[in-house]
Parts: structure tokens; C-alpha cells; sequence
């Protein structure tokens, strides 16, 4: 499936890739970012947006939230593109605390999404009944679908899934927070934890 070939390769298989043409360094994004555009979907804006809400979100509830465009040329072909998920990994820090939107065609398990979710098995362990399956669902059909990204853009698309996940992730970092239990949250609920959040 879809969401095999991105998941598998993200948190479970890619220390198995054999190490024999890996990404070359000039290809790893450096460790201190959180975005990895290789298509060039995202604005540099949109960009920094997106790193500065991670921090935010990281700071806030323990979660590392990574944004990864790959290169459409090699998802498909599954041992370059998990070599090039293994080096990104390595080189960004990715580990069992993160959680990585996957944006452009194949990125979703669902039959027309473009944006999907994948998190780690300790983000799954943390939060499995505050955040569940039904609401990362939820909002990748909501953010990710190719009616929602045709509407708003790539841009757009993926900060608003960025945004409604580090609100979700700093409210059920309480743990009798059930709030995003389900379902993504409504517009103004998430600027207002983002807002309340320091």
C-alpha cells in the first residue's frame, strides 16, 4: 500500500538499507532543520513557518514534528527512496519521538490524499488514547486531501495540518485532555492554544 511505503521505511526498515549508494551529503538536509522540500512545493515562508511551529511544538510537548517533500522521481522505486528516508533520518535526528507529514502524490493511505502522517512508536505509546488512529484519519482527510490541497495549496495544506497537530500533541500532553481524541480541531481552537502556548 501507500502508506507501507512511506511508514515502512520512516521508523521501521531504513537501518536495513544496505549503505552502498546512500545520499551523497550535498543531499541531507543539515540536522538543525525540520523541512526537506526536494520538490520545491513549499515557499520559503512557509518554510520557516513550519520549522519555527516544530520548535514551538517540541518545546511545548516533547513531539518532533518533520515536514518531508521527497523527490516524486524515487518514491516509487523503493530502495532509493528509502535510502534517501535513511539519510534524512540520520541526518535530521528523526527517532521514535517524531511525527513526519509526507507531502505530494503517495503520501497518504488515503485513495486521494496528498499529505499523510506518520509518527513514531513512542509518539503512538504517549498519546494512543488521547490521539488516536481516528484523529490523525481525521485530519489527513481533512488537510490532505487533493480537494483541500487543490483549494488552498501545498502551502497552506501543510501548515494547517502542522499547526493542528502541535496544538493537538500540546493539549493532550495532559493526559486527561481528550479533546483532539477523534477528530482534527476547528480553526480558532488551534491559533488559540498556539497563541497561549509561550
Amino acid at each position: 500500500s501507500r502508506r507501507a511505503l512511506l511508514a515502512t521505511p520512516l521508523f521501521l526498515g531504513v537501518a536495513s538499507v544496505s549503505q552502498g549508494g546512500a545520499a551523497s551529503a550535498a543531499d541531507v538536509t543539515p540536522s538543525n532543520s525540520r523541512v526537506v522540500d526536494a520538490q520545491g512545493y513549499l515557499a520559503t515562508s512557509t518554510r520557516s513557518a513550519l520549522e519555527r511551529l516544530s520548535a514551538k511544538a517540541e518545546q511545548a510537548s516533547g513531539v518532533k514534528i518533520f515536514v518531508l517533500v521527497p523527490p516524486q522521481s524515487i518514491v516509487r522505486k523503493r530502495k532509493e527512496f528509502a535510502e534517501w528516508l535513511r539519510a534524512q533520518k540520520s541526518a535530521l535526528g528523526m527517532d521514535s519521538s517524531s511525527m513526519v507529514i509526507s507531502v505530494g502524490p503517495d503520501a497518504s493511505g488515503l485513495p486521494e490524499g496528498l499529505i499523510g502522517i506518520q509518527r513514531g512508536s513512542k509518539v503512538i505509546e504517549r498519546f494512543q488514547f488521547r490521539l488516536t488512529s481516528a484523529h490523525f484519519a481525521s485530519s489527513e482527510k481533512n488537510f490532505g486531501s487533493d480537494e483541500y490541497v487543490s483549494k488552498n495549496g501545498y502551502d497552506q495544506a501543510v501548515l494547517d495540518l502542522a499547526e493542528n497537530e502541535a496544538a493537538c500533541f500540546i493539549l493532550a500532553k495532559d493526559p486527561s485532555n481528550r479533546e483532539c481524541g477523534l477528530f482534527a480541531l476547528g480553526g480558532s481552537r488551534i491559533r488559540e492554544v498556539l497563541e497561549a502556548t509561550a
